[in-house]
């Protein structure tokens, strides 16, 4: 599994590959800093779950090979 995160001025996405030949029913991913946004958006249409906690910001998400999450600023 590989994550990169990209930040923009305004924006910021997370591009997700699986490398393991097999889906994961529920990746769970943890950003830190001080990055804002209370909403997530698969380009793949998955339901993607935001919740704050004590180590940051996290998602989970299915994955089968590849997606992008968009991660908006409010």
């Amino acid at each position: 599994m590989e994550a990169s995160l990209l930040t923009g001025p305004e924006d910021s996405a997370i591009v997700l590959v699986n490398h393991t030949y097999k889906p994961i029913g529920k990746l769970r991913i943890v950003i830190r800093g001080s990055r804002q946004f209370s909403t997530a958006t698969s380009t793949e249409g998955v339901g993607v779950k935001v919740e704050r906690t004590a180590e940051g910001t996290q998602l989970e998400l299915p994955l089968e090979w590849t997606d992008v999450v968009l991660l908006p600023k409010p």
